[in-house]
C-alpha cells in the first residue's frame, strides 16, 4: 500500500469518526426530547480487488424496532379510547349518588316506599302527606340531575369528536406532506431521521383518535387503514367532516362524512370511536333506560289512582304500540316531576287524583300504591316495562332483564350505568399497564442512553486519536523521503 492510500484512509477515518461524533453529540442532546428516535450513523468498509480503500460514511438512520412501535401505538389507542370512555362513565356514576347513603335512586325510591307505609298508619297526617310529596320530589330530582349528567356527557363526546376529526385532518395531511420529503432526501442519499420522527409522531397522533395501522408503500409513501379497513387518504385530499350540533334526547347526532360519505360506522378505533360509541349508543341508552324507569314509575302510580308524577306539566304519555315504545316520551328523565297538583295539594296522595273524593281515613289509594305500585308487576293493571326496542329508533336495549318491581327497575338501571363504569376503570387500570409495558419496551431500543453514548464517545476518541497518529507518521516519512532526494 503506498503512503498516498494509507493517506487518504486515514483521511477518511478522521471524517467517519467527526461525523459518528457528531451524531452521539446529536443523541445526547436530544436525550429528553419527546419523540426523539435514536440515531446511528452508518459506516462501510470499501476495498477494490481485496485491497482496502478505508470507510464510507452514509447517512444517519434510526434504531427503531417498527413491529414493536406499531404494537404501542395500537396499545395506545385503545388506552386513549378506554380513558375517554372511563372519564364519561365516572361523571354519570357520580351523579347516582352513592349507593346505600340515601341519595342513589334505588335509596330514594325505597324511601318514598317507606313514606307511604308510613303514611298508612295515619292517612289524614298532613305532615306525613308532604313527607309523601318531598320523598317523591327527591326522587324525580335524582332522576332529572342522572339524565342531566348523561346529556352533558354527550354533548361533551360530541364536542370533543368534532375537535378530534380536525386534528386528524392536520396530521394526516402532515403524514403524507413528511412522506414525500423523506422520498426526495432518501433518494438524494440524505439523512431523513428528523423528518421519519416527526411524520412517526404524526402518525401516532393518527393511532390515537382512531387506532389505524399503517403500512409503508414502495414510493415511500403511507397507508393508513383504519380497523374497519377503511383507507383515510394522505395526499392532503382528506375531507373529514363533523358539524357541531346541540344534542338532546330526541336528536340523532350528525353524521362524520369523508368527502361527502357516511363514515361514522367505520371509526371505532381510538378516542375518536371512543366519543362516537358514548355519543351513538352508550349515553343514549343510559338515557333510554331511565326515561323507561320514569315512565314505569309514573304509570304504576297512576294505575294505582295517584297521577304522582307529570311529564312537565303535561300527561305522561303512554308506551306507543305503533312505533318505538318511548315515541312519545323519549328525554322523559329530564322532565318528570311531581304531579303540580300534588305538589300544591299532598293531601292527594291519601284522596287520589280521580276526583272522588273519599273519607280522610280511607287507605284505598295508598294500599294499591303499596300493593300494585311498588308490588310486583302482575299485580298492577299498568302495562310492564320494557327493556327492549327503546330509544327515538327504537334500537336500543337495556342490559338486564325486565324488572318486577318498581325497586328493582331502580337498582338495576342503577346496576348497570355504575358497573359500567366500574368495568371501564378497571380495563382503564390494566390498559396502562401493558402500555407502560410496551412504551418501556420501545424505549430500551429507541431511546436515548447518555451513558451508552458516552461510552460510545470515548471509543471515537481514541479512534480519532489512532487515525490522526497515522496521518502524523506518514507526513514523518514523507518528510525524510523528501530530505532523502533533496540530499541526493
Amino acid at each position: 500500500m503506498s503512503l498516498a492510500s494509507a493517506l487518504s484512509i486515514a483521511t477518511g477515518g478522521l471524517a467517519n469518526v467527526t461525523s459518528q461524533l457528531a451524531v452521539v453529540s446529536q443523541n445526547v442532546s436530544n436525550a429528553n426530547t419527546a419523540g426523539y428516535t435514536l440515531e446511528i450513523g452508518q459506516q462501510t468498509a470499501l476495498s477494490a480487488d481485496g485491497m482496502a480503500l478505508g470507510v464510507l460514511t452514509g447517512p444517519t438512520v434510526r434504531s427503531i424496532n417498527t413491529t414493536m412501535q406499531a404494537e404501542a401505538w395500537q396499545q395506545d389507542a385503545t388506552v386513549a379510547g378506554m380513558t375517554v370512555t372511563s372519564q364519561a362513565l365516572s361523571a354519570v356514576d357520580a351523579a347516582q349518588g352513592t349507593p346505600g347513603a340515601g341519595d342513589d335512586l334505588a335509596s330514594l325510591t325505597g324511601a318514598l316506599s317507606d313514606a307511604f307505609t308510613t303514611l298508612s298508619a295515619d292517612p289524614s297526617s298532613s305532615a306525613e302527606q308532604t313527607a309523601v310529596v318531598t320523598a317523591a320530589s327527591n326522587l324525580a330530582g335524582a332522576i332529572n340531575s342522572v339524565a342531566q349528567a348523561v346529556g352533558t356527557q354527550r354533548q361533551a363526546a360530541d364536542d370533543s369528536a368534532i375537535q378530534e376529526i380536525s386534528q386528524l385532518n392536520t396530521a394526516l395531511a402532515s403524514i403524507g406532506t413528511l412522506s414525500t420529503q423523506i422520498s426526495t432526501l432518501s433518494n438524494q442519499g440524505t439523512s431523513t431521521a428528523a423528518l421519519e420522527d416527526q411524520r412517526d409522531a404524526a402518525m401516532s397522533t393518527v393511532a390515537q383518535l382512531t387506532g389505524a395501522s399503517f403500512l409503508t408503500q414502495p414510493n415511500g409513501s403511507v397507508q393508513v387503514i383504519l380497523p374497519s379497513g377503511t383507507t383515510l387518504p394522505t395526499d392532503g385530499s382528506a375531507d373529514l367532516q363533523l358539524d357541531a350540533s346541540q344534542l338532546s334526547p330526541h336528536y340523532a347526532a350528525r353524521c362524520v362524512t369523508l368527502d361527502g360519505r357516511d363514515i361514522t360506522s367505520q371509526l371505532t378505533g381510538g378516542s375518536i370511536g371512543a366519543n362516537l360509541a358514548l355519543r351513538d349508543t352508550v349515553m343514549p341508552t343510559f338515557q333510554a333506560e331511565l326515561d323507561e324507569f320514569s315512565h314505569d314509575l309514573a304509570t304504576q302510580f297512576s294505575a294505582a289512582g295517584l297521577n304522582l308524577f307529570t311529564d312537565g306539566s303535561s300527561p305522561v304519555a303512554a308506551a306507543s304500540t305503533t312505533g318505538p315504545v318511548q315515541t312519545g316520551y323519549v328525554g322523559l328523565a329530564n322532565r318528570i316531576q311531581v304531579n303540580p297538583a300534588v305538589a300544591a295539594d299532598p293531601s292527594l296522595v291519601q284522596q287520589g287524583t280521580s276526583g272522588t273524593a273519599i273519607s280522610a281515613s280511607d287507605q284505598t289509594v295508598i294500599d294499591a300504591v303499596l300493593n300494585q305500585a311498588f308490588g310486583p308487576t302482575t299485580a298492577s293493571t299498568a302495562a310492564p316495562p320494557q327493556v327492549r326496542g327503546l330509544g327515538p329508533s327504537g334500537t336500543l336495549s337495556a342490559p338486564f332483564s325486565r324488572p318486577q318491581t318498581l325497586a328493582d327497575f331502580a337498582s338495576d338501571v342503577m346496576s348497570a350505568q355504575s358497573g359500567a363504569s366500574s368495568d371501564a376503570s378497571a380495563s382503564l387500570t390494566t390498559a396502562q399497564a401493558a402500555q407502560t409495558t410496551l412504551n418501556n419496551s420501545v424505549a430500551a431500543v429507541s431511546g436515548v442512553s447518555v451513558d451508552t453514548e458516552m461510552s460510545t464517545m470515548i471509543g471515537l476518541q481514541n479512534a480519532y486519536a489512532a487515525n490522526a497518529r497515522v496521518i502524523t507518521a506518514i507526513q514523518s516519512m514523507w518528510t525524510s523521503l523528501l530530505d532523502i532526494g533533496t540530499s541526493a
